[in-house]
């Protein structure tokens, strides 16, 4: 949220506030010291001190006064109680071979924010390792959330079991369940009208729900939801986060085929970023901007990217992306004419998807194979290539459309009538049925 205003400041000390925006305002206080100095000394040894706030002349203040430090004692008091627990059973869950449930059975409390919160966070660690892991300890979250003791806000308990929703949501999104991922997300909708109104909160709700319109390829509703994001994380200050949103938005808006508008978004995400926040979103940033200005024909661009960017050297330890670099690469090579560079790039990267059993990324680079072959005049060179990529497609169940597309390439290269504008529509035509997009930032 924006700093508290000085008439909030004065309401908030005297108990003047709604109780939702109390509530805004004191989260917001509890991370920011500049909004501490302005209580003034008594207000800032509230926040600096035990959470027992003890006046230094009662007779002072009214009675008014007193209740309002008595309720951010309480809220404060417990905060730190719930920061310690969920760093508790954080720790000993890392630790213990049987994950969370090994740390529960140390924990006798009620299920409170702290358990919520950490297997949130175990859940979101998972997205890559063992989705179906992540969708467990998500399910799990939003069952805790459900059955939290009494001592909490209503409003705090209907934002925590949003946030739990959204991301149970999130984790069915990742494992492909499109339909119970809705549902999650429209539970999580009405919680949220039920709590403190957020502007964070909402923030992801928007995110995540935009990530289920992607994968769903409901693009243009995905690029609705992130523009909005972007307003609101400007509105609330978070630069870095508008940022990250506006790279999302580039993302979608090239699968929809706009390369050249998704290049514009790339670029302005980039540069509102924080590196030192989060350098891992600026390497995957610019591996996407990468891609996009080669699709984009901004070829030289692209080369002074890669040499400055370093990115051969920070996708090392990374085999996959480093494949998917030098498939770049590539690109660039042909695009500028160098066949020969082009050819033999393309053949080890097909390679080394094959390696790694994808066998439909390897296809995807083995159409750039046959293009860069046809320009070279090497027509006996893809007929067979061909009819393996065609295979591939066959046995991985591609849509109708794409194999219809791939046979009449079959055919042209048998026929010795294929031309590279052939392959070249052939892959513009795969685009947007690509099954696992290329260009991803993921949530």
């Amino acid at each position: 949220m924006e700093h508290a205003t000085d008439e909030e400041i004065e309401r908030f000390m005297t108990g003047g506030l709604e109780p939702a925006r109390f509530r805004q305002v004191l989260r917001h206080l509890l991370h920011c010291p500049d909004c501490q100095r302005r209580l003034g000394p008594l207000g800032m040894t509230a926040f600096r001190r035990s959470p027992r706030f003890e006046l230094a002349d009662n007779s002072v203040y009214d009675a008014v006064l007193d209740r309002a430090f008595g309720k951010v004692a309480g809220e404060l008091a417990r905060a730190e109680k719930e920061k310690a627990r969920r760093e508790r059973i954080l720790a000993a869950a890392r630790q213990d071979r049987r994950g969370i449930v090994g740390a529960l059975d140390h924990d006798d409390e009620l299920p409170s924010r702290s358990v919520v919160e950490v297997l949130l966070e175990l859940s979101y660690e998972a997205r890559y390792r063992d989705p179906g892991e992540m969708l467990q300890l998500a399910f799990a979250a939003e069952y805790a959330s459900r059955n939290l003791d009494a001592q909490y806000l209503p409003a705090l308990i209907a934002d925590l079991q949003a946030r739990a929703l959204a991301e149970l949501g999130n984790a069915y999104r990742v494992n492909d369940d499109f339909d119970a991922a809705e549902d999650a997300f429209a539970r999580a909708g009405d919680r949220f009208d039920e709590g403190s109104g957020d502007a964070l909160l909402l923030a992801r709700l928007l995110d995540l729900q935009a990530s289920l319109r992607s994968a769903q390829r409901r693009l243009p509703e995905a690029i609705e939801l992130l523009k909005s994001l972007v307003v609101l994380y400007e509105q609330i200050g978070e630069r870095h986060l508008a940022g990250r949103a506006l790279i999302k938005t580039g993302i979608n808006t090239y699968y929809t085929g706009r390369p050249r508008e998704a290049v514009a978004f790339l670029r302005t995400g980039l540069e509102m970023i924080d590196p030192v926040r989060d350098p891992k979103l600026v390497l995957t940033g610019q591996q996407n901007l990468l891609h996009v200005l080669v699709d984009a024909g901004e070829l030289q661009e692209a080369r002074q990217l890669l040499l400055e960017s370093d990115l051969r050297r920070k996708l090392a330890a990374e085999p996959l992306n480093l494949l998917r670099l030098r498939w770049t690469e590539g690109k660039i090579h042909a695009g500028q004419d160098k066949h020969w560079r082009a050819e033999a790039i393309f053949r080890e990267v097909r390679d080394g998807f094959l390696e790694h059993e994808m066998e439909y990324d390897a296809a995807l680079v083995g159409l750039e194979l046959i293009e860069v072959r046809l320009r070279m005049g090497r027509r006996a060179d893809v007929a067979e290539l061909a009819l393996e990529i065609l295979e591939t497609f066959e046995d991985l169940g591609v849509e109708v459309e794409a194999l219809r597309a791939m046979r009449y390439l079959v055919e042209a290269c048998r026929d010795d009538l294929a031309t590279p504008g052939m392959a070249a529509r052939v892959r513009s035509f795969l685009r947007p049925l690509d099954p696992e997009p290329r260009l991803q930032l993921g949530s």
